[in-house]
């Protein structure tokens, strides 16, 4: 399978960025699966944003793919991750975002610039500031969670903004009654919605989508 299609609008699967994780500390301590990655990078690769904010890092090892697809389409970027914990929460020997931090000693700084802040949305978001054109979600989807951070950030978002969220089936596999707040968002958001199917949806539904906010 090489591309999805959202609704009558084809993106092209990029994989190419993924071979950074050879290179990487505990093979980059990939959170998603390839095809969600490869989708992820071609929703980069087609519209090519300026300014990205991840919000809820981990690692960093989606960051770091992240990175290596900038890098590798050549567009100037401003690349921000957050986290809400200072150290990751599989290993409290290791900072949040420490993976990221390998990549851009591979991936340089020509293209990206990417730092890594620790603390909540509503108080960081000022120090990065309007015009983010790429929006990403994954924390812990549990109910407010990633409805507050859309809030929050929404105000700071460009005119046009991709929005993507991770996990949007996690209360199918979680024994969590409240870990649908991707699912809600997606549902109850107006925008130009992506929800998309690949390979390894174990319930037969889309565990990453996007929205492409618009003048609604």
């Amino acid at each position: 399978m090489n591309d999805a299609l959202i609704y009558n609008e084809k993106i092209d699967l990029y994989r190419e960025p993924m071979k950074i994780c050879e290179m990487l500390p505990i093979g980059g301590a990939q959170e998603m699966s390839e095809w969600q990655t490869s989708f992820l990078c071609g929703l980069l690769r087609k519209f090519r944003p300026h300014k990205i904010l991840e919000v809820g890092t981990s690692a960093g090892g989606t960051a770091a793919v992240m990175m290596n697809c900038i890098s590798q389409i050549k567009s100037d970027c401003l690349f921000y991750s957050t986290d809400v914990s200072e150290y990751w929460y599989r290993d409290n020997n290791m900072r949040s975002g420490f993976i990221a931090e390998y990549a851009t000693d591979i991936v340089g700084t020509e293209y990206v610039k990417h730092e890594t802040k620790i603390g909540i949305t509503p108080d960081i978001i000022d120090d990065i500031g309007g015009n983010i054109d790429f929006l990403l979600l994954d924390t812990i989807h549990m109910i407010p969670g990633e409805i507050l951070d859309f809030l929050v950030c929404l105000p700071y978002l460009k005119e046009n903004a991709i929005v993507v969220l991770h996990d949007v089936m996690h209360h199918r596999f979680s024994n969590n009654v409240y870990s649908h707040a991707t699912q809600i968002l997606l549902d109850s958001v107006t925008a130009i919605k992506m929800p998309v199917f690949g390979p390894d949806n174990e319930f037969d539904c889309p565990n990453i989508s996007a929205f492409h906010i618009n003048e609604d």
